[in-house]
């Protein structure tokens, strides 16, 4: 009887802050949703003019892009052992190829080359200042997203992923992982190659919103939630400044404030915080 009282205390104390995180990750979507328009009108200070893009490959490039990243990144995760604990290199693995490919086709369609995929420089500090601040004003959606879209997933399958795990526990190479390789890679493929196609055939908010739903779905479903909302400020910051290394930066950013707050709040495996 005691162990049966004991069981459904834990129950409502765990039910009680899932309904607190839940109310929270309320209000903040709700601050988020108010600072849109403020996120927008800030992005267009940078660049007030309207940013066309003119990409010259089409969606076959991509999806050999997509299918050779896959096939490679699947063949490491499976063949090549975990370089450390818990970290595998397969992603990164399949976005390499993915990313090579992309270099490859707009050498070939564009007469900018590679410079096409926001490479023609690295931007000016404006152009990394919008980073910074989509980052800020951007920052109460992200939080509302990384609490509320682990409720809605099984308690196994909430928490840090092991990549992010190993990073919070110091290791060297999930650190380089998560704040540089995966940032540069995922942001030359998504907002670099995919975005400036989906823009022109989707509408600005479209392209924004589907390069951003297939950088979620790469980062897998725990996590999914807050990548898109990061997805989709990546996607506004490389329309407005045509650059894509200030997304680098702000994927960074967001990959270091979500660790710091992770390493405040636990181990990392915090059952209702999954950012990464």
């Amino acid at each position: 009887m005691i162990r049966f009282a004991g069981t459904i205390a834990a129950l409502d104390a765990t039910h009680d802050a899932a309904a607190a995180v839940a109310g929270g990750a309320f209000a903040l979507a709700a601050a988020g949703v108010a600072l849109a328009p403020v996120l927008r009108q800030a992005l267009v200070f940078v660049r007030p003019g309207r940013n066309v893009f003119f990409a010259r490959w089409g969606f076959a490039q991509v999806l050999v892009a997509i299918v050779l990243g896959g096939l490679v990144g699947g063949a490491v995760e499976r063949f090549v052992p975990p370089v450390s604990d818990g970290v595998t290199l397969g992603v990164l693995a399949g976005l390499v190829v993915a990313i090579a490919v992309a270099v490859r086709t707009a050498t070939r369609t564009h007469p900018e080359g590679w410079r096409a995929l926001g490479l023609a420089s690295p931007g000016s500090a404006r152009d990394f200042g919008a980073a910074v601040v989509a980052l800020v004003l951007g920052a109460p959606a992200l939080l509302a997203a990384a609490l509320a879209w682990p409720l809605v997933l099984e308690p196994a399958a909430r928490g840090f992923g092991p990549l992010a795990t190993a990073a919070l526990g110091g290791d060297a190479l999930a650190l380089v992982l998560v704040l540089v390789a995966l940032p540069l890679t995922a942001e030359l493929f998504l907002r670099g190659f995919c975005l400036p196609l989906f823009t022109q055939n989707f509408s600005e908010a479209g392209g924004i919103l589907v390069a951003a739903l297939m950088g979620a779905a790469l980062f897998g479903t725990p996590a999914f939630g807050a990548q898109l909302v990061l997805g989709c400020l990546c996607g506004a910051v490389r329309l407005r400044t045509q650059r894509t290394a200030p997304c680098v930066v702000l994927h960074a950013l967001y990959n270091a404030a979500a660790l710091a707050v992770g390493a405040g709040i636990g181990d990392g495996g915090a059952p209702l915080w999954t950012p990464l």
